[in-house]
């Protein structure tokens, strides 16, 4: 039985990790699980007193969301205190290739694509957890509608990333990702690292020539940019477009928000904000935008957010958000590739008479069923199985 959990908390970008923690750390309490909360610093390196203070409260489980950096030895903290570590992930799974030979580590995956790319690599301790938002963050006011489209996220630049293939890829590589690009975005459903592993296969090529997991981090990256900037640079030359995000010096990649947007399109540019205040922007939207390309059995907090602040959302086509959300209650959605079809879904969510009552059932469904409650409930019900699989 759980009964004393120790999160480790970083800094990110937005500081959505610590919104994320601070929301299971409350849902954890309420289930009257002892919580210790370990500040991990900016870089994510554990300092000596945290790790001693961790030794004197003896958790039965450790806790991250996305993953912690090795102590100065090398090691990982899981197998250094030899206790379970759960690493929350909220990026796809071949980025963390890395952490799965650890006895003590599981992971919690945002798409269940992830927990099956997991299993054919022949790690089982993985469950789906996708994103869930605070209870107090359902907003139960009404608000003034000022921002008729709200996009909320920081730019990548896809041409950027494609420049750096030159100095870091051969050849084969450039050219299995360009193929790669043309299949995902033509192929609905298609999730990002099969694309790869279609065309490698289609071309038979030796993986000791190319790095494949590699080539699936690069296509997600931009798949991700292409997607948003495509999207965003549609509707703006339709409607009055809000974009609230980091620019270069937020994006480790590069990219600024005005690069992509001429004197035709309508769009007004913002800078970064954190987590904490970005209900405040969402509540006075009408429409909120989500590009998630590469989670098609998944979700994303923008769109839990949105429809927590009583606003329509548009999002990329996602089976778990469709089956979860249905069309009925303030949610739509566009195929990556097709944006022009978004349009249609745009003007609709902009001419319904039936708004309030649409965005109100979403709300509902999130307080009924994707809170950190919900979220740590089935936590709860993993963690007797995978616990019995490190210690047996």
């Amino acid at each position: 039985m759980l009964k004393r959990v120790s999160i480790l908390v970083k800094d990110n970008p937005y500081n959505t990790l610590r919104a994320f923690s601070s929301g299971l750390q409350t849902a954890f309490k309420k289930k009257c699980i002892q919580m210790q909360w370990v500040d991990a610093g900016i870089g994510g390196h554990l300092p000596t007193e945290a790790l001693q203070a961790i030794y004197a409260f003896a958790p039965d489980l450790t806790l991250s969301f996305s993953e912690t950096d090795p102590l100065p030895d090398g090691r990982y903290l899981w197998d250094v205190v030899q206790i379970p570590h759960l690493a929350a992930l909220v990026d796809p799974a071949v980025y963390f290739m890395h952490q799965i030979n650890s006895r003590y580590l599981f992971h919690s995956c945002i798409d269940q694509e992830d927990v099956c790319f997991f299993n054919d690599l022949g790690f089982y301790r993985s469950f789906f957890l996708p994103h869930a938002v605070d209870p107090t963050e359902i907003s139960k006011e009404k608000v003034d509608k000022t921002i008729e489209i709200l996009f909320m996220g920081t730019c990548y630049d896809y041409r950027v990333i494609e420049q750096g293939w030159k100095k870091r890829l051969n050849a084969l590589s450039i050219k299995v990702l360009q193929a790669a690009i043309e299949l995902f975005f033509t192929t609905p459903f298609l999730r990002f690292t099969s694309a790869i592993d279609q065309i490698l296969k289609e071309w038979k090529v030796d993986e000791g020539s190319i790095n494949r997991f590699e080539l699936m981090k690069e296509l997600d990256f931009y798949v991700r940019s292409y997607d948003r900037i495509a999207l965003l640079q549609e509707i703006s030359l339709h409607h009055p477009l809000t974009i609230v995000g980091g620019g270069p010096s937020f994006s480790k990649i590069g990219g600024n928000w005005q690069d992509h947007f001429s004197k035709t399109h309508q769009v007004s540019i913002y800078p970064e904000i954190p987590y904490k205040d970005a209900t405040n922007w969402i509540k006075r939207a009408k429409i909120l935008l989500n590009s998630s390309p590469c989670y098609y059995q998944g979700s994303h907090e923008r769109i839990l957010m949105g429809l927590s602040c009583g606003c329509s959302v548009l999002t990329s086509c996602s089976k778990y958000v469709e089956e979860s959300f249905g069309l009925q209650a303030g949610v739509d959605y566009y195929t990556p590739g097709k944006w022009k079809e978004s349009l249609d879904k745009i003007n609709y969510f902009l001419q319904d008479s039936n708004y309030e009552i649409l965005s109100k059932k979403g709300a509902l469904l999130v307080e009924n069923a994707h809170t950190w409650k919900h979220r740590v409930e089935t936590l709860l019900t993993h963690f007797p199985d995978l616990y019995s699989s490190i210690f047996l």
